[in-house]
């Protein structure tokens, strides 16, 4: 105990960052301890429901070689539910009944517990991508036993292939990566999703979560334009086409024609909602 805390002291002395160093460590522990909270949560998904989804799995234990796993970032974790259900519900909320026109896709989709839970939102279908072909097969075994009376979606597939030569549905898409690459192979991807969108086929988002930080992707997430970053959080960054964009802002542009001055009901408008109102308010009077 004594070595690893002299240890620790060193390292931090080292450090010419010592504020970032020091943020680092303490992120890292906070990531361990609720690690440990959200794999308790993925159990008990898998007891209600009898799937197979929280156990981590090296992809070398799959038969993955060296170079292939780590462009699959060497593991298989779940994305944690409360980070997909946040994600989820504000394209929910800011899309509205539009997201029944819109394809779910998980890319690196590991044992598919993403597609169970998007099959809860009412997205037209739900798919998903991976190169592992044992995660893939428990994958199909998960969609097979899943039930939950709220399922709004029951359109759900896995399919077995490289992501860099995935195609995605006809028509509007929100598309998810959760950490799934490593970052050379993240910015392939990305690549390859953003070529194969020319305009007019819709609105595309694409997302990419992190459970630490989304710094740790780099620039690997950086899009051309016409498409825009929409949104970069610590664990979130969404980016989209100009149909995404213009869906995006869609929202915010129909509260900014409301005269807020007239009787209009607050409790119709999400809270979320008028709050940007407000600050569309706000701008408009410096102005």
């Amino acid at each position: 105990m004594l070595l690893r805390a002299l240890r620790i002291a060193q390292n931090f002395a080292a450090s010419p960052a010592k504020i970032a160093w020091l943020q680092g460590r303490l992120a890292w522990k906070a990531f361990a301890v609720e690690l440990r909270h959200q794999d308790t949560i993925n159990r008990r998904f898998d007891k209600i429901y009898g799937t197979d989804t929280a156990d981590e799995v090296a992809l070398s234990a799959l038969g993955i070689p060296g170079r292939e796993a780590e462009r699959g970032n060497l593991i298989y974790r779940p994305l944690w539910e409360k980070n997909f259900h946040s994600t989820i519900t504000r394209f929910h909320e800011t899309l509205g009944n539009r997201l029944n026109s819109y394809s779910f896709v998980d890319i690196g989709s590991g044992k598919g517990k993403l597609l169970l839970l998007a099959s809860l939102y009412p997205f037209k279908r739900v798919r998903g991508i991976e190169y592992a072909t044992g995660l893939h097969k428990i994958a199909e075994k998960n969609i097979s036993c899943f039930r939950n009376v709220n399922q709004r979606c029951h359109d759900i597939a896995a399919i077995l292939g490289d992501a860099l030569n995935y195609k995605l549905p006809p028509g509007p898409v929100v598309a998810m990566m959760f950490n799934a690459f490593d970052i050379k192979t993240t910015a392939k991807v990305l690549t390859t999703l953003v070529d194969q969108r020319p305009p007019g086929m819709g609105a595309c988002f694409i997302i990419y979560e992190n459970v630490r930080r989304t710094s740790e992707i780099g620039t690997a997430f950086d899009v051309p334009l016409p498409w825009e970053t929409l949104e970069r959080t610590r664990n979130r960054i969404i980016v989209g086409n100009a149909e995404a964009v213009r869906e995006w802002r869609r929202e915010f542009s129909d509260i900014c024609v409301v005269d807020l001055c007239a009787d209009a009901d607050p409790l119709k408008v999400s809270a979320h909602r008028q709050i940007e109102a407000a600050n569309a308010v706000s701008q408009q009077v410096r102005k």
